[in-house]
């Protein structure tokens, strides 16, 4: 990467302001008039000050990075400095500091490899089989287990629910160990935790989500065969765990609240193609895996419920489902204009949908 990165000429760096700026209108011009910062410690006064300049035509939702060090030293006063913020920052139904983050793991992909997993990662023998790896093992946790399950209890039962960031399958059921121990601890079900990405998941521990009312949070734009799923998933994971790779219908039938987001900035903002993904599960031919067909096809979903899942589901894992999420009387006036009906198109045509208005509350806030 510095080899191409050395070579961009040096440029004079744009303000926090206008990066805000230049975000919001991104996020308008493809549709969104609302986002949850899944990682806003650094962007809080940004976002405020965008506020009050009457410039923050989204309303954001923040999750806050919880410090390890200080979640095990200090608890109380974790929970002390997020009342602070909130405190601090809140401005009713635009700008509010909703939860904590944590990041429990890596990602299963070769060659990272660091996501944490129930059984070792596979290797290739010097007979060309593929068996379980002395070399990687199972990956391995971020966060001490045990502190992770102090700190959620903590959190959850002081009113403050926590998105956690879990691609393995050792992740994803620590993660639901957790909000289970918070629940028995007297936490309440209603809090909106969420677990985001979500790649191979046991089958058992789908049925959970449901159970505990646990948001799964999943980016639809990787459910496809591609570079990141064939090259680097397929033969490391084997057979079993990439039947269960990337669940939707699966969470669906559990009754799991479930919400679409993008990870953009990490990945490009595609919204109408992941909502094409939900779908199909099938790559576009220019990613060169299209001959493949769908990924595990079993877990493909309505274009209905694609959409309900970006609008309504995702409002509900920030707690405003009762503002926005649909067109409904009572609700604010957030709603997008399509250039074509999207349901009397081709599935395979609805990621090139364009956006040709966006209205934020009752405002347009962008037209093409």
């Amino acid at each position: 990467m510095r080899l191409v990165t050395d070579q961009i000429p040096a440029v004079d760096p744009e303000s926090p302001e206008e990066t805000a700026q230049r975000t919001v209108h991104a996020l308008n011009e493809v549709g969104i008039t609302g986002v949850m910062d899944a990682i806003s410690n650094w962007n809080l006064d940004t976002w405020a000050e965008e506020l009050k300049q009457g410039r923050l035509n989204i309303r954001v939702a923040c999750a806050v990075m919880l410090d390890q060090e200080q979640a095990a030293s200090d608890p109380d006063g974790m929970i002390e400095d997020l009342n602070d913020l909130r405190d601090e920052y809140d401005v009713p139904n635009r700008l509010v500091v909703s939860q904590g983050k944590v990041i429990l793991d890596g990602v299963p992909d070769f060659p990272a490899q660091n996501g944490w997993m129930l059984e070792p990662y596979l290797e290739e023998d010097e007979d060309g089989n593929w068996v379980p790896g002395t070399n990687l093992g199972n990956g391995a946790p971020f966060w001490e287990p045990k502190l992770l399950k102090d700190t959620v209890v903590k959190m959850n039962t002081a009113g403050w629910p926590v998105h956690i960031h879990a691609l393995g399958d050792a992740s994803v059921r620590w993660s639901l160990d957790c909000f289970e121990a918070a629940q028995e601890a007297g936490a309440s079900k209603d809090l909106r935790n969420g677990i985001c990405h979500l790649e191979p998941i046991k089958r058992s521990d789908i049925w959970r989500f449901g159970q505990l009312n646990v948001v799964a949070c999943v980016q639809p734009q990787w459910h496809q065969w591609d570079t990141s799923s064939f090259d680097a998933a397929k033969d490391y994971l084997g057979e079993e765990r990439m039947n269960n790779i990337y669940p939707i219908r699966s969470f669906e039938i559990a009754g799991a609240p479930i919400s679409f987001g993008s990870d953009w900035p990490v990945d490009p903002l595609m919204p109408w193609y992941g909502i094409e993904r939900a779908v199909t599960r099938t790559a576009e031919p220019w990613y060169g895996y299209d001959d493949m067909g769908p990924l595990n096809p079993w877990e493909s979903i309505t274009l209905k419920n694609a959409i309900r899942h970006y609008t309504l589901g995702s409002a509900y894992q920030i707690a405003m489902d009762t503002k926005v999420g649909s067109i409904t009387k009572g609700k604010f006036a957030d709603m997008i204009v399509l250039k074509k009906n999207i349901f009397k198109i081709p599935i395979t045509e609805v990621d090139q949908t364009e956006v040709v208005m966006t209205v934020f509350n009752g405002k347009v806030v962008y037209k093409k």
